[in-house]
């Protein structure tokens, strides 16, 4: 598949397992059940160090980072290859490839600086005991797992950088089930020794001088063992180290059966299944290792199964004696939905109908389009020659087509007022949520102040597309100036990344109202949450106007239809003529890092509260938590579900249908819900509004 820029290549094929079409079914029930075996062993692990005060030793602080970096590892390549066995779609764009080597690169470095780290740490407490809180304070092995950290991101984007500029003329069959490095390589019609070069020097030092460290740390002990050798010290370092050195064992093991053995020119078979145990069997065997062999992994476990034990056992006393079964059952089943989300749900299955009738309806011209994020992360695919309107300047179009929705035309007005009112509702709800935060004195609170911003900056958010969909779908006028679509995309980054960085100080409010509730004035003062938000707009109004900057330089001489209804980023830069690898490679750092690292901080501010209540289980407890967190987790789920489930939930080849809807949830349906979820789920916001229209009826 030809494209016009530089790599000549718009997609690869990943050629997958070498797997008989019989045994499909087989496999992937397997590797399924090997990655959610990694992923929940390694979770576990994580939890279980953050309750269990015994293991905050820097031990067991660097091996939860190597259960995080082996669940990212993992991540990278399990889920793709389930996705392609089972539907049979080998397909992946360039940009995810290159963002899949990049993050591949990265975790496997960062699993080998961390077992070099760990094994000085054994090193340390096993040849000088007297010093080791001394020499492993807490100072150096922050600054250790960050050096880990850097180094890994370093030496992932020189070999992306130098990956980049390579052309790809003909051929785009992977014969691997992930982008490997060595594998795309291969594939280059470039000159690839510079690539060749930089592997064999900076990938070699890489990997020779932590794993020269590791045996250097064992010998040293193994030295001070024998010095005055006795079989209860022998045993005693065994038990210490023999987790970490079967850790090493497999993870070198592998690693060197994958890069030092290479197979037969005419079969990779054995570099597949060497790969796949480097990337599926060892991250799956870590936790096991540590749980089976460690005595104070399998307390803390032991620890933990009695609390959640006694938990569920004082919740089902708790609800046998304070509701009987069969209202508590009615309750579920009539109610329980409604109360969660306070919406009506035969409402809401008519409009997921209505939504199932627009994805099933296709253009009159098809086009491929594969989209990964509907704001940072873009995949570009080569577009559909359009009849081009020229002007003088640089961009060569004066106005874009918007072909809109996929709606036929008898439906138009069905869809006009349908979603006229949800933008409707969406105003008005939030406006009220700010005017009763304005009002209540009572809710003058930092939870409030970032959830007035949030209602703003949903108001915006939704306002930057619907009233040009509703104009366009009334009018029947498609067209967009060009100026008028550079300005949209503009305001659709920065209100799309002002909601990210809000939730995350929202997490961040409630992570400390619950974890440091006796310092929560002191800390969350009025200063500090203005910064926040200031900061907020700074960086997200920065990150749009860069991806802005980049785009207007791009000229548009092939034609000026987008096939959706917005002038989304990704739609624009496949009618770009110029050169857009500076474009894809902003989008893929600086992208990934604002989309990952807020969504990381909810994550480790939900995981850091769940620790809290789980170190003191009580219904009371969680009940106050959930009603205090509800409302944020509900509109959290919302907005980074969308996300997630236009990555992990590929489109059709021949339409784009389904991304669109997609974007209509974002854009639409998600700000109309919030005010909803804030205002039914909250009882200050049900307070306030209930003193409000007291003071309405008497003032009538």
């Amino acid at each position: 598949m030809r494209r016009e820029n530089q790599s000549s290549v718009s997609e690869f094929l990943l050629l997958g397992l070498p797997i008989q079409p019989e045994d499909r079914s087989i496999f992937f029930a397997l590797f399924l059940a090997m990655y959610l075996t990694t992923l929940l062993g390694n979770l576990l692990i994580i939890l279980l160090i953050r309750l269990d005060s015994r293991l905050h030793t820097p031990m067991y602080f660097f091996l939860s980072h190597l259960a995080f970096s082996d669940i990212s590892l993992s991540s990278i390549s399990v889920p793709k290859m389930l996705a392609d066995v089972q539907t049979q779609q080998h397909s992946i764009p360039y940009e995810g490839c290159i963002s899949q080597m990049y993050f591949f690169v990265l975790f496997g470095c960062l699993d080998n600086f961390l077992l070099a780290v760990m094994a000085y740490d054994r090193y340390v407490a096993i040849c000088h005991p007297l010093h080791y809180a001394a020499v492993m304070r807490e100072e150096l092995c922050v600054w250790l797992v960050a050096g880990s950290w850097f180094f890994s991101c370093v030496h992932a984007l020189l070999h992306t950088l130098l990956l980049v500029p390579l052309s790809f003329c003909a051929d785009n069959t992977i014969p691997h089930f992930f982008c490997d490095l060595t594998a795309v390589l291969k594939l280059s019609c470039s000159d690839i020794s510079l690539n060749e070069l930089v592997i064999f020097t900076e990938g070699g030092m890489l990997f020779i001088l932590p794993l020269s460290s590791i045996l250097g740390s064992y010998i040293r002990i193994g030295t001070a063992v024998l010095r005055v050798p006795s079989t209860k010290r022998f045993f005693k370092t065994f038990s210490t180290c023999g987790s970490h050195l079967s850790v090493v064992s497999l993870y070198y093991g592998t690693l060197a059966g994958v890069y030092f053995f290479s197979s037969s020119q005419n079969s990779s078979d054995k570099d597949i299944i060497s790969s796949i145990i480097y990337t599926i069997l060892t991250p799956m065997l870590n936790p096991f290792i540590y749980n089976l062999r460690n005595r104070d992994i399998k307390q803390a476990l032991e620890i933990f199964v009695s609390r959640l034990t006694s938990l569920i056992t004082v919740a089902k006393k708790w609800t046998e004696t304070q509701i009987g079964t069969e209202k508590w059952r009615h309750r579920w089943d009539e109610t329980a939905l409604s109360g969660v989300y306070g919406i009506n749900f035969e409402n809401f299955r008519e409009q997921k109908a209505k939504l199932k009738d627009l994805k099933n309806l296709q253009l009159g011209q098809k086009t491929t389009h594969n989209h990964f994020s509907f704001f940072t992360f873009s995949y570009i695919s080569s577009p559909a020659k359009e009849k081009s309107m020229k002007r003088e300047n640089q961009s060569s179009v004066s106005e874009f087509l918007l072909l809109g929705l996929p709606i036929q035309p008898e439906k138009q007005v069905v869809y006009y007022a349908l979603f006229l009112a949800m933008y409707l509702t969406t105003l008005l709800g939030n406006l009220l949520i700010i005017l009763l935060i304005r009002l209540d004195s009572r809710l003058h609170t930092p939870m409030y102040f970032f959830l007035s911003h949030l209602a703003l900056t949903d108001i915006c958010f939704s306002s930057v597309t619907a009233p040009k969909m509703l104009m366009n779908m009334l009018m029947q006028t498609q067209s967009i100036s060009y100026a008028g679509c550079i300005c949209q995309a503009y305001f659709f980054l920065l209100f799309g990344d002002l909601d990210n960085f809000l939730l995350t100080s929202m997490a961040y409010d409630r992570y400390v109202a619950i974890c440091h509730p006796l310092y929560y004035t002191k800390m969350m003062r009025q200063s500090l949450c203005f910064l926040l938000v200031v900061v907020s707009w700074v960086l997200s109004s920065a990150i749009a106007l860069v991806y802005t900057l980049l785009l207007a330089r791009l000229s548009f001489l092939r034609g000026n239809t987008l096939h959706h209804f917005f002038c989304d980023l990704s739609a624009l830069l496949k009618l770009s003529s110029s050169d857009t690898t500076i474009n894809q490679l902003v989008i893929l750092t600086v992208g990934s890092v604002v989309i990952t690292l807020p969504f990381m901080c909810i994550l480790v501010s939900y995981g850091l509260i769940g620790a809290t209540i789980l170190r003191r289980p009580s219904i009371k407890g969680i009940c106050k938590a959930l009603s205090t967190c509800g409302s944020h987790l509900s509109v959290v789920s919302l907005y980074y579900g969308a996300i997630i489930a236009l990555y992990f939930v590929p489109s059709s080849n021949n339409s784009n249908d389904k991304d669109i809807i997609m974007s209509v949830l974002c854009t639409v349906v998600t700000p109309m819900l919030n005010p909803f979820i804030y205002s039914l789920r909250n009882r200050d916001m049900k307070g306030a509004l209930g003193n409000i229209l007291r003071r309405g009826a008497f003032s009538a």
